[in-house]
């Protein structure tokens, strides 16, 4: 078996620019200027979502171990409402997730200003229950919050 050798990829110094390089890293999986940003901060080729994943797994090991880990900090930035999760390519988003994410609105925010638990947000831009079968008053608040017209909210 022939092993392919990978370049070293360009190590953070310091948690600030760890961070930093996190956060282009997210914004990467859906903008190609996030992606050439990402390339020239680490010296790796990044063209896919794949490549970003590869390159942030380099980065990850080269780190200093009590750095917290990209993956956990990201997955606890998203659990506490403070990040708004990337889309992929072929995501499929309801209208209510695209008038929230146009507000740069976490699902939690949305559902404080709306008045009701974040998971009823969750499983309307899921798909768990469709949003035309939703109690009128339950789309007038989130209307409201989200200063359109409830109609905006309905899939056409």
């Amino acid at each position: 078996m022939k092993l392919i050798e990978r370049p070293k990829v360009n190590v953070p110094a310091t948690k600030e620019e760890y961070a930093h390089l996190c956060d282009v890293s997210e914004l990467a999986h859906t903008s190609a200027e996030a992606k050439r940003e990402l390339a020239e901060l680490t010296g790796w080729a990044v063209k896919t979502t794949a490549d970003v994943w590869r390159v942030m797994g380099a980065v990850e090991v080269a780190v200093p171990a009590h750095w917290p880990r990209y993956d956990e900090a990201r997955t606890m930035q998203r659990m506490r409402g403070r990040l708004i999760a990337p889309l992929r390519e072929g995501d499929i988003i309801t209208p209510l997730a695209r008038l929230r994410r146009e507000r740069n609105m976490t699902q939690a925010q949305l559902a404080e200003k709306a008045g009701m638990p974040q998971s009823v947000i969750a499983r309307l831009e899921r798909g768990g229950r469709e949003i035309g079968n939703v109690r009128a008053d339950t789309l007038a608040r989130l209307a409201e919050a989200l200063g359109v017209a409830a109609g905006d909210l309905l899939v056409k």
